[in-house]
């Protein structure tokens, strides 16, 4: 005889199984996250990119605007701020993220603004789960928020201080609420959605082309919409809240509001079908390699079998139109995937969510063929086991070195702020300052001012990071021989002090290049604080599956002999297209001051190559005990 369950015990039951436990285990997964962002976190920018967005921020929060005039010739002016006709200095960078930046800044200094990268980074998976239950279950959602995490360059950019996180965010949410819009038909949603995705082009320009995707959505909803145009204009409107405010403030600064900050720099021209040549095949094994692994090729197919299932071809035609143009035009950007592979990846790292979701969205489509309950558990979790192990060792390696350089400069800003007045005058190298330009507490002076900036005799009309018109504008104000250079370099930091302190920051053997910059003694130098600097991190072991830290390979000592070095020659040159002026070659980009060596005029070297006083992408405190302060006396 089969005895009936209570009734107590069914309900129970059925309350267990509606419990919306792939939820919970979605918020614990981004809190387990979040700490893994918090324990590689450091108040503090490493790379010039991050200066252009932060350094703005703040410049924003302390004056209320975004631009700013010298004070001194020493005056350090970061890679990515550019002169205007009328000798202002603007970040090539729109102001968008800045904006964010400076609220934080305002809110909670430094190490508040410091955060918008990781709180970015969080309110992207959070965004990618609602995102993903547009079309999937919670548990297949779940399964999205896991899958971006274990992607390396998501990690990356969310410990680094770029914009490509800011766009990430508003791609996730503003799809969010489009699709919320489509099923509701609200206003106020589609006045959200256009809000969002109207920050885009005010974080990067270049990623507004994921408008293509949006506008063709939009369109298509048309039959089903009563009075479609109100619809259209209420978008609208809510995309030029953002984007009014950028292109008035491009009519002022830079004479046209079409007009960017890269046409400074000719970094508009920098699109071509030679580099698309070049650079196309390259993309698509990194897209598969160091971009998405596995999920690359199942999202290209979910995308495409979604344009062929008439219910969603709507959804699969807005993924392919934010996903493929997008990566179509880096392909064609002058910035080969040869210089960084991994690097160049930041650029599409913001339509991973569109990958992510349709290859899911595929993969659950087919699991509805398979015969039983186990194989349908089995398959999606092979995958995302294989993903995991593929992009956790890289993973921990960069979050582990953004930990260590940020923590270098974070340690060496703390002590600063604790022996330095905010009218002191500190002196530098560009790997310091660009961190301290971020904090804005002190007049910055720059000894690479009497080098006169970056760059060669290139074609001045290809494309460039740096800009020739800056360059010139610095040779002038430090004409002459080396010795008039220094010369005038210490009248200007001497005035620019006014009679409050001078300090020197970075390691003691370059106390010798700093006595004859400023043709001082060791007498005129005190050092009145020495820093000691966090423990490099180890080599992961590449053998190793989950990248354990290899114990047999410590980092060799420096010995304060003299700067570290990288390899000797940078990575290949950013000339234009085959059979133009300044072929792309190892050349462009050789030996000289980007990296940490002791040359304190090199030319423009490669990224960690020996060069001059440890340039932006540089680290000056490779592999240091420690750094110091020095309070330096000037005759």
């Amino acid at each position: 005889m089969t005895v009936a369950a209570s009734p107590a015990l069914t309900v129970a039951k059925t309350h267990w199984r509606q419990w919306p436990w792939a939820s919970a285990l979605a918020v614990l997964l981004i809190a387990a996250y979040a700490y893994l962002l918090i324990s590689r976190f450091a108040p503090a920018i490493s790379q010039p990119d991050d200066n252009g967005y932060f350094a703005q921020g703040t410049l924003l929060a302390q004056t209320g605007h975004t631009w700013f005039a010298p004070a001194s010739d020493a005056q350090y002016i970061g890679m990515h701020w550019l002169v205007t006709p009328d000798e202002k200095l603007i970040s090539r960078y729109p102001p968008g993220l800045a904006a964010l930046i400076a609220v934080a800044y305002h809110l909670g200094g430094y190490k508040a603004a410091a955060m918008i990268n990781p709180a970015l980074a969080l309110a992207a998976l959070i965004g990618l789960y609602f995102l993903a239950r547009h079309f999937l279950d919670r548990w297949w959602a779940l399964a999205a928020v896991a899958a971006m995490i274990f992607i390396p360059s998501f990690t990356h950019h969310a410990l680094s201080g770029d914009a490509h996180m800011g766009v990430a965010a508003c791609i996730v949410w503003g799809l969010h609420f489009l699709l919320r819009w489509q099923q509701s038909q609200k206003l106020w949603q589609i006045f959200v959605a256009g809000l969002i995705l109207g920050c885009i082009p005010t974080i990067r320009y270049p990623d507004a082309i994921v408008a293509l995707g949006i506008i063709l959505f939009i369109l298509w909803q048309w039959r089903s919409l009563n009075k479609p145009w109100l619809h259209i204009v209420v978008a609208i409107a809510g995309a030029l809240v953002p984007i009014l405010p950028l292109l008035i403030r491009n009519q002022l600064l830079l004479g046209a509001f079409w007009r960017t900050g890269y046409a400074l720099t000719n970094e508009q021209t920098g699109f071509a079908w030679d580099y698309f040549e070049q650079h196309a095949i390259d993309y698509i094994r990194q897209v598969q390699g160091n971009g998405l692994g596995l999920i690359a090729a199942l999202g290209i197919t979910g995308i495409t079998t979604m344009i062929c299932t008439k219910k969603l071809r709507a959804h699969g035609l807005m993924f392919a139109l934010i996903a493929i143009p997008l990566l179509l035009l880096y392909m064609a950007y002058y910035w080969a995937p040869q210089m960084n592979s991994a690097a160049t990846m930041r650029f599409i790292m913001p339509t991973f969510a569109v990958y992510i979701i349709a290859a899911l969205w595929a993969l659950r489509e087919f699991t509805h063929t398979l015969p039983n309950r186990a194989a349908i558990l089995t398959v999606p979790l092979v995958l995302l086991v294989i993903h995991a192990l593929w992009g956790t060792r890289e993973t921990l390696q960069s979050a582990d070195q953004l930990a260590y350089q940020k923590g270098t400069l974070a340690a060496i800003t703390d002590e600063l702020t604790r022996v330095a007045g905010r009218d002191d005058v500190v002196v530098s190298d560009n790997h310091v300052l660009q961190n301290l330009d971020f904090v804005r507490q002190w007049k910055l002076a720059d000894m690479g001012v009497m080098r006169g900036g970056f760059g060669n005799n290139r074609d001045p009309d290809a494309p460039s990071p740096g800009q020739a018109a800056k360059r010139d504008w610095q040779r002038e104000k430090y004409p002459g021989t080396t010795t008039e250079q220094q010369d005038k370099f210490t009248a200007d930091v001497k005035k620019w002090a006014d009679g409050n302190k001078i300090f020197y920051v970075g390691t003691e053997s370059a106390l010798r290049q700093v006595r004859q910059t400023f043709n001082i003694t060791s007498a005129d130098i005190k050092i009145v604080s020495r820093v000691p600097l966090p423990e490099p991190p180890q080599q992961r072991n590449r053998n190793s599956i989950m990248g354990t830290p290899r114990r047999d390979t410590p980092p060799p000592p420096n010995n304060n002999q003299q700067p570290p070095q990288g390899p000797p020659d940078g990575a290949p040159g950013m000339g234009p297209p085959p059979g133009g002026p300044n072929n792309p070659g190892p050349g462009n980009f050789g030996p000289g001051n980007f990296g940490g060596g002791r040359r304190p005029f090199g030319g423009m070297g490669g990224m960690g190559g020996p060069g001059g006083m440890g340039g932006p992408f540089g680290n000056r405190f490779a592999n240091e005990k420690e750094a110091i302060i020095a309070e330096i006396t000037l005759k």
